[in-house]
C-alpha cells in the first residue's frame, strides 16, 4: 500500500482530500504544515521529518500561512526539503517561478482545487518514476 504524506494548512481540505485517498485504497499521513506563532517545521529547521520518512509520496500545498513572519519555513522550503530527501511530490498551488526552479525532480504539479481522478494519477505517475540515479 502507498503512503501519502499530505501536508495541507486548511483542516477541512485537508481531511477530505485525506479521506478521498483512504477511499482510494492509499495509507494517509495528514499534516497540517507549519502553525503559528512561529510557522517553523523540524524538516526545515536540519532534523529529519518522521512523517516524510514514513510516506512514499508527499503531496504538498505549496501556498502555506506565516510565509510573511521571518524564519518561517515557506512552501519553497519544505519543497526542497522533500525532494533533497528523494520522495515524490504532488504539488498544489505552485508557482511556475517555483517550479523551475525544481526542473529534473520528481514534481508533479496540479491546479486548485485538484479533482480526486486527476490528485490519483498525479500519485500513481510520480511514485512510478525512479529516483534520478537510480
Amino acid at each position: 500500500m502507498t503512503t501519502v504524506l499530505m501536508v495541507e494548512s486548511e483542516r477541512l481540505v485537508r481531511e477530505f482530500v485525506a479521506d478521498r485517498l483512504e477511499q482510494a485504497g492509499y495509507d494517509v499521513i495528514a499534516c497540517p504544515g507549519p502553525a503559528a506563532p512561529n510557522y517553523t517545521c523540524i524538516g526545515t529547521r536540519g532534523d529529519r521529518c518522521p512523517l516524510e520518512v514514513a510516506a512514499d509520496v508527499v503531496v504538498l500545498d505549496a501556498e502555506l500561512p506565516g510565509e510573511e513572519v521571518i524564519d518561517a519555513a515557506s512552501g519553497l522550503d519544505l519543497l526542497s526539503y522533500y525532494t533533497a530527501s528523494g520522495k515524490p511530490v504532488v504539488t498544489l498551488r505552485a508557482g511556475s517561478d517555483v517550479l523551475r526552479l525544481f526542473a529534473g525532480e520528481r514534481i508533479l504539479p496540479l491546479r486548485w482545487p485538484p479533482a480526486t481522478n486527476a490528485l490519483i494519477q498525479a500519485i500513481e505517475e510520480t511514485v512510478s518514476v525512479p529516483p534520478t540515479g537510480a
